[in-house]
């Protein structure tokens, strides 16, 4: 599906100038975009079965709009994804 057809043009908003400086973070690389993302690691003992996984990611990311958030071409608003892709593997 192309990406135009992944987002909802009518949900566009200004950035707000801390969304501003995520955004020029990015555009420095990796190193600098890491100083905004936390992370954390969850060990599971045990089987787990990936199709209920992936549709209880899924349901997380349609649920915040925040993880369905990208920024425009020069950082000014935003757009939220409408169907949103989550590929999962479970190793």
């Amino acid at each position: 599906m192309p990406e135009s057809s992944r987002i909802d043009h009518s949900f566009s908003h200004q950035t707000t100038e801390s969304q501003r400086e995520i955004w020029a973070a990015c555009q420095f690389g990796i190193d600098a975009s890491l100083a905004y993302n936390e992370s954390v690691t969850l060990t599971i003992d045990g089987r787990i079965d990936g199709l209920v996984l992936s549709k209880a990611i899924a349901q997380l990311i349609a649920r915040h709009e925040s993880l369905r958030m990208v920024f425009s071409p020069d950082g000014m608003s935003f757009r939220v994804l409408e169907d949103p892709i989550a590929d999962i593997t479970v190793s």
